[in-house]
């Protein structure tokens, strides 16, 4: 996979104008801190990687292929009350760890999962653990209330916010090899989670998608569309971002970053890749030539 070297994030620096809210290596003070990594880590996805990676907590293996994806949804009726976020401002979907050709595993430790819920099909049999049953909780343990706070405002669910926290969390969070409890000196039940939600909120602040398409004029409105190139070629350049977008017929729906990452997910250099779809159909097919941008009706 070829990589953009023009647009690095590091859990640790201030980029787009950006400070990270949690810039160290632990959830709070008490809990377990990473593990040290070398100081040039290898780069998920890079060539000549292989199974033996596997037991590595400073390589993202094999869930290198990083996407931070993001919704746009502006009809009220098709959730909640409030899912559809601020006005001006898209809102987090997740942060996702796919295999480097777009294939991913799910639901990957039903002793971490905390999803009793009927479509995690994986972990019907098992019975909850506690420690994981609540993101809410888990944020509450660990004083997390600014992050929780940001996520409530900002990471939206059209069946609640906390249905979707948790289940991003057990698909996607659990299949992060590099966040297992054998990952921490002194580990404390969950405070992984707590590193899987700051990332991706990290992450989200510095891909701010509807400040970028605002500068190219493309806005949302009920007058016209616009050309499917034309809004990826905004998100595109100058930044040296790799975005993919997905439509629900022709209205625009979704924006997918991807990124490879370089050392752990806790305190590693996220960099900006092409995604590599050779597993799968790939996503972005679902948009066609002429795009509609709603705006949100709020």
């Amino acid at each position: 996979m070829r990589s953009l070297g023009s647009f690095l994030l590091n859990t640790g620096q201030v980029l787009l104008g950006f400070k990270n809210s949690t810039s160290t290596s632990t959830t709070q003070l008490g809990t377990g801190r990473a593990q040290s990594c070398p100081a040039n880590p290898p780069l998920s996805c890079s060539t000549g990687l292989s199974a033996l990676e596997d037991d590595s907590c400073c390589l993202n293996y094999p869930g290198g292929q990083f996407a931070q994806t993001q919704f746009w949804n502006s009809d009220p009726h098709r959730g909640t009350p409030g899912y559809l976020g601020p006005e001006k401002s898209w809102t987090i979907h997740g942060l996702w760890p796919d295999h480097c050709n777009g294939r991913y595993d799910s639901v990957c430790d039903c002793d971490r999962s905390g999803d009793c819920s009927s479509r995690n099909y994986k972990c019907r049999g098992d019975a909850c653990n506690r420690d994981y049953s609540s993101i809410s909780a888990i944020m509450e343990k660990f004083e997390q209330q600014e992050l929780h706070q940001f996520m409530q405002q900002y990471w939206k669910g059209n069946q609640g916010d906390e249905s979707l926290h948790q289940h991003e969390w057990s698909k996607h969070g659990t299949c992060i090899n590099t966040l297992e409890p054998k990952c921490y000196d002194g580990y404390v039940a969950a405070q992984e989670v707590v590193d899987y939600f700051r990332v991706a909120v990290d992450l989200f602040k510095q891909l701010p998608t509807y400040e970028w398409l605002a500068k190219a004029d493309i806005v949302p409105t009920l007058a016209r569309t616009y050309n499917r190139d034309e809004i990826l070629a905004a998100l595109h350049l100058p930044r040296g971002v790799s975005a993919v977008i997905g439509c629900q017929g022709a209205e625009l729906r979704e924006v997918w970053y991807f990124f490879n990452v370089r050392g752990s997910l806790q305190n590693g250099q996220f960099v900006a890749s092409r995604p590599d779809f050779s597993g799968t159909n790939g996503p972005g097919k679902s948009c066609p030539l002429q795009v509609r941008y709603l705006p949100k009706d709020i």
